[in-house]
């Protein structure tokens, strides 16, 4: 079923396809964040607890603002449909 069809059908089914669709995507991102640290803790920063933190917290940071990016992107996507 188009997602056109499914909307003028039923509206709910759309936004629960919608919101699986997004939950998929946000899995996939999380499971990257984990191995792009994974990778540079066992490349780059396993000298000490330190390096570990650092890698961790700078990991956490590119997340948060590549979270940001999508989000504000994906808002002005919606707002033009």
């Amino acid at each position: 079923v188009s997602p056109r069809r499914c909307r003028r059908r039923n509206p709910r089914r759309f936004i629960r396809a919608r919101l699986t669709t997004d939950r998929a995507h946000a899995t996939i991102a999380v499971w990257a964040v984990v191995a792009g640290e994974a990778a540079v803790v066992a490349t780059v920063a396993h000298g000490s607890l330190t390096e570990v933190v650092g890698a961790a917290l700078g990991t956490a940071l590119v997340a948060a603002v590549l979270g940001l990016a999508w989000t504000a992107r994906s808002n002005r996507a919606g707002a033009t449909r």
